[in-house]
């Protein structure tokens, strides 16, 4: 990649971390549900301080779930400061982790053939068509961190596509095959 290719990523990664940013800050609240402090603050808890020889089933069977996806949920709980800057904050935190992988997913699908403009405008297209589902927006609004569990599948697939295929065409590649 090019000084720009890493530039773009940067600019596009702070630009959908401040949209996401935007959601609580204008709504004026953050959600925080049964759901949210019996199993998200909880496992974040447990990963900080385990607690495995004293709770049998507190959260039910959600205890037995990998507790250290939602240690920042509680970590960000922990903070004296108002809920709305804390989901403000956790939301640019999850599209900054999810944008990344997915631009890269771009760059390497849809290769500059003609120019530069037209390349970053592909690019940044297939980001905001990525980001436009509204359970990815409305989970950024509230404590909801599955998202995160997806980051490592995105950035599996990011790498793995490579332009290997038959005329330059992308297609999925093991690490070991030319190109990569």
């Amino acid at each position: 990649m090019k000084t720009r290719h890493w530039a773009e990523w940067a600019a596009l990664t702070l630009l959908a971390a401040l949209a996401a940013a935007w959601l609580p800050l204008n709504a004026g609240y953050m959600g925080w549900s049964w759901d949210a402090l019996n199993h998200h603050v909880y496992l974040g808890m447990t990963a900080q301080h385990p607690r495995w020889n004293l709770d049998v089933l507190p959260a039910s069977n959600q205890t037995y779930q990998y507790p250290y996806l939602y240690w920042p949920v509680y970590r960000l709980s922990l903070l004296n400061g108002s809920g709305v800057w804390v989901g403000a904050i956790w939301a640019a935190l999850q599209a900054a982790m999810l944008l990344p992988p997915v631009w890269l997913i771009s760059y390497r699908v849809l290769p500059e053939k003609e120019s530069a403009w037209g390349g970053l405008a592909e690019r940044t297209a297939s980001c905001v068509f990525a980001g436009m589902s509204i359970a990815l927006w409305s989970s950024l609004e509230t404590t909801a961190n599955d998202l995160l569990a997806a980051v490592p599948l995105l950035w599996a697939v990011g790498v793995g596509v490579v332009c290997v295929g038959v005329g330059g065409r992308p297609s999925f590649a093991c690490p070991t095959s030319q190109g990569c």
